[in-house]
């Protein structure tokens, strides 16, 4: 039980983890298309 309890905090950091990566890919990506001459 208790280390289902530790796998899943490691799992929830992990996803937060994924966001900020999400995030910022996110950021990257449509900081190209407003540099791209349209």
């Amino acid at each position: 039980m208790n280390y289902a309890l530790e796998m899943r905090r490691g799992n929830t950091k992990l996803d937060h983890q994924n966001d900020d990566f999400k995030k910022y890919l996110l950021r990257s990506t449509l900081c190209l298309i407003a540099l791209l001459p349209t």
